[in-house]
């Protein structure tokens, strides 16, 4: 191998290792590695494999569920029913929340079924948080944007709202105490209460090393703010 062959080979296996460390192992985090086929816009594809509508996941359906479903929706939700679906990568008829795919999560009743209180849906996968990693990032939208929880090693994260659009709203949870272990990330939408169902999209998750503020940041802005406030009044009078 010569010297020049031997700098690309190198210059190419550290773009590599570098884009793999960005997010540990997890994979397809954005949802964009769907292997979906283009259908007209408004058109249902029935259902499809998980592993071709959201490569890397696995999709449960219920509380404390071991045993994974083998099949998910295509461009289509329903009226009640338990449901993961994913829309894209042509469809008019939802609002993808970025790129070109986004999966719709659907807790409610299943088939048959009276029991709304056991049927929460669940989105997971196992993967090497990275070393950087400080918080998680994810966006939400759908009618419901609170009725969910996200747990990294079984662990219940707390939930700060960053940002709020007409799309979706931006959330981040702190992951430092688990950097550099390997550990089961796992999205759920929490069963319907006094509801039929709750609909939730979500998509672009992201590690970054920017903390998320705490309780007590939130509280000093607050105090600042209120303080600037003040005394811009009082020089006014």
């Amino acid at each position: 191998m010569g010297r020049m062959t031997a700098r690309v080979f190198i210059l190419l296996l550290g773009l590599t290792a570098r884009a793999s460390f960005a997010q540990g192992t997890f994979q397809n985090l954005d949802f964009e590695s769907a292997n979906l086929p283009v259908l007209p816009p408004g058109q249902s594809g029935g259902f499809v494999p998980v592993s071709d509508a959201l490569p890397g996941w696995q999709v449960f359906y219920g509380n404390n569920p071991t045993t994974p479903v083998a099949m998910v929706g295509h461009n289509f939700d329903t009226a009640g029913a338990i449901n993961a679906s994913m829309f894209g990568p042509n469809f008019s008829g939802f609002p993808r929340l970025e790129g070109n795919f986004t999966p719709l999560l659907q807790s409610g009743l299943s088939i048959g079924s009276t029991n709304a209180a056991t049927r929460s849906l669940s989105i997971a996968q196992s993967g090497l948080v990275p070393v950087f990693a400080e918080s998680l990032q994810f966006k939400v939208g759908g009618v419901a944007p609170t009725n969910f929880a996200i747990y990294l090693g079984g662990q219940s994260l707390p939930l700060f709202r960053l940002n709020e659009t007409p799309e979706y709203t931006l959330w981040g949870v702190p992951v430092n105490s688990f950097t550099g272990q390997v550990a089961e990330l796992r999205f759920t939408v929490l069963s319907p209460d006094n509801r039929f169902f709750n609909n939730i999209a979500v998509d672009s998750f992201e590690f970054l090393s920017t903390s998320v503020p705490e309780p007590s940041t939130w509280a000093l802005l607050g105090l600042g703010t209120a303080l600037l406030w003040c005394a811009a009044r009082r020089r006014r009078k």
